[in-house]
């Protein structure tokens, strides 16, 4: 899912943060792939701006 970010902006434009738009897209995207809820807390969410916070936290919450 993170590799798609690359695709979308395109590999010049490929940085460590996430912005609010994107989150968003991948928490659906991951909800939508995996079939589950993903209930992520403000914390969380915050660790989740930048690429390497996303996969920490999204590996918890998926397996």
């Amino acid at each position: 899912m993170l590799a798609v970010l690359a695709e979308v902006r395109g590999t010049s434009e490929v940085i460590e943060e996430i912005e609010s738009m994107e989150l968003l897209w991948l928490l659906n995207s991951m909800e939508q792939r995996y079939g589950v809820t993903l209930d992520i807390d403000e914390q969380s969410l915050t660790r989740m701006r930048t690429v390497d916070g996303a996969v920490g936290v999204l590996c918890s919450c998926v397996g």
